[in-house]
């Protein structure tokens, strides 16, 4: 039996990384595309798929599944890409955790103040962006330490997990974020760009804020 997969999306660094995961599983799946200009996330067709009101939502089939790194632990569970023995999928839990406390937060202040607000027009804090800077400094020594040993964050080969941080580290880097200090970093992000299912996410880049700066020139 065919499942009947979609992925409520916004091209945002949170919903990408469910996006990337299902890309690189080849799972075959919709992408509904969010119109939050709009307010759909207010509507009530959508608060009954996610009460918060947020992207990314998956839906399996009958199984209706929100929050990011919920959904990337899950498809590696269910379909591959997943590690093999309690231990290896108590640490790739363990990674998916240090993303979202402790890298999430300042990565997602340096994009959205220094990348996305210019490119929508909208008011930029750069306060919230430099505090944002300096508080990637300590979990991206962590990341720098174990990639430092490994092409990736479980071992030899790519994960799921791999999928739920390769989406905020690039955020990062579109808000300038300079990755120098972080050569193992840089490296890993440039593998997981040049992959095919990175390729079909819809990514933002920096041409797309170039182009914005010189529409508002012109």
């Amino acid at each position: 039996m065919t499942i009947e997969r979609t992925l409520y999306w916004y091209p945002s660094l949170h919903p990408q990384k469910a996006r990337l995961a299902l890309n690189a599983l080849e799972l075959p799946h919709k992408v509904h595309r969010m119109d939050l200009a709009g307010g759909e996330q207010r509507t009530p067709a959508f608060l009954a798929l996610n009460p918060v009101g947020k992207a990314p939502v998956l839906v399996d089939g009958g199984f209706v599944l929100p929050e990011s790194n919920a959904i990337v632990a899950y498809l590696g569970e269910r379909y591959g890409l997943w590690p093999k023995g309690y231990e290896a999928r108590a640490e790739a839990l363990r990674w998916l955790f240090v993303e979202a406390h402790y890298l999430r937060e300042p990565a997602s202040a340096v994009w959205f103040h220094r990348f996305f607000m210019p490119l929508v027009g909208g008011p930029s804090d750069e306060a919230a962006a430099a505090r944002g800077e300096t508080d990637l400094e300590k979990p991206l020594r962590l990341l720098e330490t174990r990639l430092a040993a490994s092409p990736w964050l479980m071992g030899n080969d790519l994960t799921l997990v791999d999928c739920g941080f390769g989406p905020v580290l690039d955020a990062a880097a579109l808000g300038g974020f300079d990755f120098a200090p972080f050569p193992a970093i840089a490296a890993y992000l440039a593998r997981l760009r040049a992959m095919p299912a990175w390729q079909r996410g819809e990514f933002w880049t920096p041409a797309d804020l170039a182009r914005k700066r010189e529409a508002v020139a012109a």
